[in-house]
Order: structure tokens, then C-alpha cells, then sequence
């Protein structure tokens, strides 16, 4: 298991996380957030099926109809959107994304360079 204590240890870039299940504690917040996410569209899916064995339930007097259809389609479109959105931001972190983000940070620091005015020195 991984030491998080050693600054050699810590996770700096997506591309160093080990190929080991995660400790939940060290997971930070936007990761935490995204799990709580999934999992809370996840329990929609599986409720959505549950509720479309049990389409109508008898009530005192009279029968209601359960949404199993819509809660099916919000958990669909939430579990899709979550994944785009963690693809997303895999592939903005990743090393080719990297290498462009400072490519173009050194030309625009180019750019701003060659608008500053040559000084001469007369010593």
C-alpha cells in the first residue's frame, strides 16, 4: 500500500495513479463528490426497476401508477453525463493536453515578448 506522507508518493497527474483500488480517505472532494453522484443515479436505475415490477399499487378506494419511466430516463441521462463529464476532464489532464496547454503558454509569452520595446544601454 501506498505511504501518502512522502512527497515521492503523492499523486500529481492522472497518469500516476497506481492500478490498486483506492482508499476512500484519500480520495479528495471532487472525486468524493463524483462517486456520491454516480452512486445516487445509480440507486435511481436500480429503484426505477424495482418500481417497473410494481407499475400499479393498490391504494384504499383506488390504484396509483408508479414513475418508473421517468426515474429510469433521469438516471440514464444523469450516469451518461457524469461519465462525459469524467472523460472530459481525463482528457483535459492528460500529458497530450499538458504538452499543448504549455506550448501555448509559451507562445503567447513569446508574443508578449516581442511587444516590449528594445532598451539600449550606453555605459
Amino acid at each position: 500500500m501506498l505511504s501518502f506522507d512522502n512527497t515521492l508518493d503523492k499523486i500529481s497527474t492522472v497518469s500516476d495513479v497506481p492500478y490498486v483500488n483506492p482508499t476512500y480517505s484519500f480520495i479528495n472532494s471532487v472525486g468524493r463528490q463524483w462517486i456520491f453522484n454516480y452512486t445516487l443515479a445509480l440507486a435511481k436505475e436500480i429503484l426505477a426497476y424495482i418500481r417497473g415490477k410494481y407499475t400499479t399499487v393498490p391504494i384504499p378506494g383506488s390504484e396509483t401508477t408508479l414513475n418508473q419511466g421517468d426515474l429510469l430516463a433521469d438516471a440514464r441521462t444523469e450516469k451518461e453525463a457524469l461519465l462525459a463529464n469524467l472523460r472530459e476532464t481525463l482528457n483535459a489532464t492528460s500529458r497530450g493536453a499538458q504538452m499543448e496547454s504549455q506550448a501555448k503558454e509559451v507562445e503567447d509569452l513569446q508574443t508578449t515578448l516581442r511587444a516590449v520595446p528594445m532598451t539600449i544601454f550606453i555605459g
